[in-house]
């Protein structure tokens, strides 16, 4: 496989940017995920892999290469603890051990597309969709802790949410968006 990830950062609101580091082995990378408690920790979930650099991208380490990661966090309270997806499964990632989650999953159930950890707490959630006729898609949401999972919402709509966002103001509100819906859903505390 032929690919190299580019990471460039502008210090002067996009006027100027500059290359902080290319990695050769790291094919179609999907996101870049920085340690909130060290900048240098860097995570890339790419079509080969789930990537590390404890250096700010010097050097890289393959953590998982069982498929194709597509998201991943640090967890909120506990930054040495790694949740990935790769669309079909969640994993936690803690001292080199790899763990899958099982979710409380049908056969017709969507992939899993995106992932966001809820500031101050062990909670992570994800959403998964799948088009259930042309242009009508069924998204749900699950709250993970721990090794379980539980189903918190379930969308029916006719786009495909792309992103869960917490309110700023208010962590127990997330926010689920589409191309032009926005749903609020109220989390307990």
């Amino acid at each position: 496989m032929q690919g190299s990830v580019q990471v460039l950062q502008s210090t002067d609101s996009g006027e100027h940017w500059e290359q902080t580091f290319s990695a050769k082995e790291i094919v179609e990378g999907k996101q870049l995920v920085i340690n909130p408690l060290n900048p240098l920790h860097l995570l890339i979930p790419a079509r080969n892999g789930l990537w590390q650099s404890v250096d700010g991208g010097k050097r890289w380490e393959q953590l998982f290469s069982g498929s194709e990661p597509n998201r991943a966090i640090f967890n909120p309270t506990n930054p040495k603890i790694v949740f990935f997806t790769d669309r079909r499964a969640l994993y936690s990632l803690l001292d080199g051990k790899i763990n899958k989650i099982n979710l409380p999953r049908a056969p017709e159930d969507p992939e899993i597309y995106g992932l966001i950890g809820r500031t101050g707490t062990n909670q992570i959630f994800i959403f998964a969709f799948k088009e259930v006729e042309k242009f009508r898609y069924k998204t749900k949401i699950y709250q993970i802790e721990g090794n379980k999972a539980s189903l918190i919402a379930s969308i029916n709509n006719k786009n495909r949410i792309l992103d869960l966002i917490f309110d700023s103001q208010n962590p127990n509100i997330l926010y689920a968006v589409s191309y032009n819906e926005i749903y609020k859903l109220i989390l307990e505390r």
